[in-house]
């Protein structure tokens, strides 16, 4: 088969399939727009001038962009799941084409020529976007003052010091380039890694569905570097010299790549402990469904929460060094607008993993809809059913934030002195005179913030699946394959 045939099946679909080229197309626009951003960062010259402070930084500008990258990556997974809107009707279209002669590596080329597509679409979109934003915004803003004077008020229009963002940076080419490529590359990549465990054949489409248990190691991974990164400041002194103190970043380093490894792996298997724990101990029908569907598909809940609790997680850190860094130096406004742009950017996170929630609740919902008409022709009230979805989705995400708040704030006060500073008996900040230790406070209202954000992203997403509900509990459904 050519490529021009498999552009052609792949072109070919319903109101569903062209739903889920737009979500796929929504995804890599955004993917591939922060991933531009990040170019435009890296290109910004020494003495530039922003209202955000962090880009006049030279030194910060490697580690902005760092974290812009890691930004795209929840988009690029919104992308990925988008793919996979529509999966029943898409897999009786995939059957009819093995059907009338088709392979399976032609049904499969078929299947990345429309992620590919689609992402394509969504990296062209991001740049028309990009160059329009350029021309819009490329201007130093400007606001009317107004002053009140012996002869009534006054108003004057003040330019701004410089414009907000970068958009008069021009990014080099090739990064340019690399960041509207690197998009449709990894949607095709993932969507093939989503067909290994997926077997085409002429009467369906038949999932290899894991059936071990999760493991327990990521969660006891992750237990153990939390004690180990709150108890190394006191570690630290005591194995602390005179000289040889450039090594005591390692192990801080290594700690937070296996809390981030662990958190991400370890909800699966923390469902799956909830799911075994209510299954046993249910007296009502609501918890008992919910608790034997974590205990049957605890992998679902893993998938859907990673970008939230990787967004808590930074957020909160954020929160603590923010506080710590305000104590210890004099010019405060510098972290101020750090800490308000990384509040944005994990709002944006959450925006984006809140996103692709809601496409694993709708295609849930799906996958589930002959096993939820079963309990509705059996008597099971549709509220029951709604309530048991709703536990399902929050169950695991409750633990799992608070353990990704706290971890955070272990992390960074770890890393940062074991909330407690040292500071100068003078205010002006001469050390000679003396100094003594306070405790750093801990930002419980931007803890909060974060935790409840995430635990109400959870379950609007959760609300607004339960909304389609409906349509899976009609009789229909029982004479409909899974």
């Amino acid at each position: 088969m050519t490529f021009g045939d498999a552009l052609r099946w792949a072109l070919v679909g319903g109101r569903v399939d062209r739903l889920r080229f737009s979500i796929t197309t929504l995804g890599a626009a955004l993917s591939a727009f922060i991933l531009l951003t990040a170019a435009v960062v890296v290109a910004i010259p020494d003495g530039a001038s922003y209202r955000v402070q962090v880009l006049n930084d030279a030194g910060l500008h490697g580690g902005t962009a760092a974290a812009l990258g890691l930004l795209s990556l929840p988009a690029l997974v919104l992308t990925a799941l988008g793919a996979r809107v529509g999966s029943p009707r898409r897999d009786r279209r995939l059957a009819a084409f093995r059907l009338v002669g088709m392979t399976p590596a032609e049904a499969r080329r078929v299947v990345s020529t429309e992620t590919g597509l689609a992402a394509v679409a969504g990296s062209v979109l991001a740049l028309v976007v990009f160059l329009l934003a350029r021309v819009v915004f490329d201007h130093p803003a400007s606001f009317v003052v107004v002053d009140y004077g012996p002869d009534g008020p006054v108003r004057q229009v003040v330019q701004s010091p410089g414009p907000a963002l970068p958009f008069d940076v021009t990014p080099r080419w090739w990064a340019a380039a690399l960041a509207l490529l690197v998009v449709p590359v990894s949607a095709v990549v993932l969507s093939r890694l989503a067909l290994r465990r997926v077997s085409l054949t002429p009467f369906g489409v038949v999932r290899r569905n894991r059936r071990r248990p999760p493991a327990v190691v990521p969660a006891l991974a992750l237990v153990t570097a939390t004690i180990l990164f709150a108890a190394w400041p006191s570690v630290l002194e005591r194995l602390q010299s005179g000289s040889g103190r450039g090594w005591w970043e390692l192990p801080p380093l290594v700690l937070t790549v296996v809390i981030l490894v662990s958190l991400l792996v370890g909800t699966a298997s923390t469902a799956h402990l909830i799911g075994r724990i209510l299954a046993s101990r249910a007296r009502s029908t609501t918890v008992l469904i919910a608790a034997r569907r974590l205990v049957a598909d605890p992998w679902s809940a893993s998938r859907a929460t990673a970008s939230v609790l990787l967004a808590v997680l930074v957020g909160t850190g954020a929160a603590v060094f923010t506080v710590e860094a305000n104590l210890m130096r004099s010019d405060t406004q510098f972290f101020e607008d750090t800490y308000h742009v990384i509040k944005a950017v994990v709002g944006v996170a959450m925006a984006l993993a809140a996103a692709g929630l809601l496409v694993i609740q709708l295609e849930t919902m799906m996958l589930r809809r002959q096993s939820l008409a079963t309990l509705a022709a059996v008597g099971v009230p549709r509220s029951v059913l709604v309530r048991a979805h709703l536990l399902e989705a929050v169950l695991p995400v409750v633990p799992m934030v608070l353990v990704a708040a706290s971890v955070g704030v272990a992390a960074m006060r770890g890393y940062t002195g074991g909330g407690r500073m040292e500071v100068a008996d003078d205010p002006s900040g001469n050390v000679a005179l003396g100094t003594h230790f306070i405790s750093v406070p801990i930002p419980w209202m931007d803890l909060s913030l974060f935790a409840g954000g995430a635990v109400l992203a959870v379950l609007a997403t959760s609300l607004l699946g339960a909304a389609t509900m409906s349509a899976s509990l009609q009789p229909r459904e029982l004479r409909t394959a899974s």
